[in-house]
């Protein structure tokens, strides 16, 4: 499991990665320099923004699920309880 900051440091570079790329097209197709503020910003946008939400929202998901888990096992051990309690013999 890799720790939230190795994440961030991928996400960083499949940004980076994925910056030169958008960089070299411009550079091929001799793009005007508006074209290519928007291509970058649209890159920032279309690529880095969702793949941190999701590395972001991953442990919290993972939290919730947890708290389920944990919440059934509860559940389970009250209705087992109960269930055991009622069959005592309450003389013995």
């Amino acid at each position: 499991m890799t720790t939230p900051t190795k994440k961030l440091i991928l996400v960083l570079i499949a940004v980076f990665i994925s910056e030169a790329a958008v960089m070299a097209l411009i550079n091929f197709f001799r793009m005007p320099d508006l074209v290519e503020a928007l291509l970058d910003a649209s890159v920032l946008i279309l690529v880095a923004l969702p793949i941190l939400y999701l590395q972001l929202s991953k442990p919290m998901v993972h939290q919730y699920r947890v708290a389920v888990d944990a919440r059934r096992t509860a559940e389970t051990l009250l209705t087992t309880s109960i269930e055991l309690s009622k069959s005592l013999d309450l003389k013995t």
